[in-house]
Order: C-alpha cells, then structure tokens, then sequence
C-alpha cells in the first residue's frame, strides 16, 4: 500500500447539474432582490449580490410549525474582517426570507483565521 486512498460516489457531482426542481433557483431570484434592496446588512454595512455567491437553499421546519422557514445560504466572495477580533473572518451569511420575500433573520459564519 502507498498510503493514498480514492471513492467515487455515484450520484453525486462537484459541478452545477441541470435539473427540472427550479424552486430552489427562485428562491435565490427572490433573496437577490431582497438583497438589491439593501435589505442584507453585516456588520452595519450593506451587502451588494456582487459581494456573494449564494451556494443553497434550506427548508427549516420547527417542530411546532408546518410551514418551512425558508433560508439561503450565501459564501463571501472575499472574507469580511469582524469588527473588534483580529484573530477570524466572516466568510457566509444566512438569510431567512418571510413569505413576502423580505431578509427577516441573518447568520454571520465566522472562522478562526
């Protein structure tokens, strides 16, 4: 044995894939506007869709609730410094959007540097 090892995994690609499920698709339409809309802010500062790559959509459902909170996942296209630490950066943000489209939750992923 040399100590390498390789898979493959059927079914599973590390490219974007064709598929007839556009939901997903609009609702990234609908988070870009709210997001046109200056409706995305970090850190007190408001995000532009050309500061992003949205990379998926979460249905969330709570326990206690039928409906599905609706989240889009998003990676900084340049990691964003955190105001006060000089040790992490903020590389994603999550957005919940409400029923009428509109960014009503953010999540900031910060990362030890």
């Amino acid at each position: 044995m040399n100590g390498q090892a390789s898979a493959h995994v059927t079914g599973m690609s590390q490219h974007p894939v064709d598929h007839e499920f556009d939901e997903p698709r609009e609702i990234v339409r609908i988070y870009l506007k709210a997001v046109k809309r200056g409706e995305l802010v970090v850190f007190d500062q408001t995000l532009d869709a050309s500061m992003l790559t949205p990379v998926r959509v979460e249905y969330v459902y709570e326990l206690n609730n039928a409906l599905p909170r609706v989240k889009v996942c998003a990676e900084f296209k340049q990691p964003m410094s955190v105001p006060g630490q000089t040790d992490c950066k903020a590389r994603g943000v999550n957005a919940v959007l409400d029923d009428a489209g509109s960014i009503v939750e953010v999540e900031i992923h910060v990362w030890a540097e």
